[in-house]
């Protein structure tokens, strides 16, 4: 979700302006979920799994090496593309497809 969350960062917290609220509010949720630990009906509980702090921290750590490793790559890929051509360029792909619908 940090990743999300990295696309929102512009425009604030608050979903309404295009903001990273809901992101935050799955990173949250999936952080207790893995600190709570498996509930008595799981495979974890089944296994004998019945530590939730290390494998919570080894969740967080392995989520953020994700997150953290495709932001940068997103980084660096947006840094080294040129510049986009404009919605009303015309070499824009969207805008040389014209179709037209008789009516």
């Amino acid at each position: 979700m940090i990743a999300a969350a990295a696309t929102h960062m512009r425009s604030g917290l608050w979903v309404q302006n295009g903001g990273y609220e809901t992101p935050l509010l799955y990173a949250v949720t999936a952080l207790g979920v893995a600190f709570a630990g498996p509930g008595g009906v799981s495979l974890d509980r089944l296994f004998g799994l019945n530590r939730p702090w290390p494998y919570g921290l080894y969740a967080v750590a392995l989520g953020l090496l994700a997150a953290l490793s495709s932001v940068m790559v997103r980084r660096r890929r947006l840094a080294k593309e040129p510049d986009q051509p404009q919605r009303n360029d015309a070499r824009h792909p969207k805008q040389r497809l014209k179709i037209r619908i008789p009516v």
